[in-house]
């Protein structure tokens, strides 16, 4: 069962300092490794990022690790190779830490959070804390996940598609991602200690916020057939 209620007021006149609200939902069901998951894609105008719903199916080849390693970045009025904001993990953005489990509180929240069946579907919502851009904005999450080296060495021997980006060798972070050369984690040289990867997941989101024009340029509703993908 769906229950919603809609709230307007009548005005008698338009202010073009008013604001219309947006919404724009997508899925990429494979993630392209060391490419970030657009929750909104770039959007041109004045106006304000109030937040988004994310869904992950996560892949199953990478069995019990950890997927949500990834930061959230949020790309304002012109920013191109870094973002105004970044994050420090997935469920660090929602307000959790050390994992993600099932919570629901005003403005986060994680209302599925099923490790046997690979499935997380969470929320943030910027409404104390609020997003404004005067140009421009593209909101996106990184598909980074985690485990012991050791299991990472296996995961690679499996042929999982992955490639390692840092070991975390308390207090230090060692940076090993190179896009052009395959990285030997059976190397001596690296520590057995935490190790972050890139991966790819099933991924959804619902973006909301506000524009200063009725419309958005943003990609049409994708079709029924992706929208529905091996979804039971």
């Amino acid at each position: 069962m769906i229950f919603y209620d809609i709230d307007l007021q009548l005005l008698k006149r338009w202010d073009d300092d008013y604001l219309y609200f947006h919404s724009y939902w997508h899925r990429d069901t494979t993630t392209i490794l060391g490419k970030d998951f657009e929750i909104m894609p770039e959007v041109n105008g004045k106006g304000r990022f109030l937040g988004s719903n994310i869904s992950v199916n996560a892949n199953p080849e990478y069995k019990d690790c950890w997927w949500g390693e990834g930061e959230v970045k949020i790309y304002l009025n012109g920013d191109k190779g870094y973002p105004t904001l970044v994050g420090s993990g997935t469920e660090d953005y929602i307000g959790t830490a050390w994992g993600q489990g099932r919570f629901c509180n005003r403005y986060t929240g994680c209302l599925i959070a099923d490790s046997k069946n690979l499935q997380w579907a969470f929320y943030r919502y910027h409404i104390d804390d609020p997003v404004y851009f005067k140009t421009d904005c593209r909101v996106t999450i990184q598909q980074i996940g985690g485990n012991s080296k050791s299991k990472v060495i296996a995961l690679q021997k499996q042929k999982a598609d992955l490639i390692p980006v840092t070991i975390h060798n308390v207090p230090v972070m060692l940076q090993i991602y190179n896009k052009d050369t395959k990285i030997n984690l059976e190397d001596p040289n690296y520590p057995e200690a935490w190790t972050n990867f890139y991966r790819s997941d099933d991924l959804a989101a619902t973006a909301y916020f506000y524009l200063d024009k009725p419309t958005n340029d943003l990609p049409p509703l994708q079709s029924i057939k992706v929208r529905t993908w091996k979804l039971n």
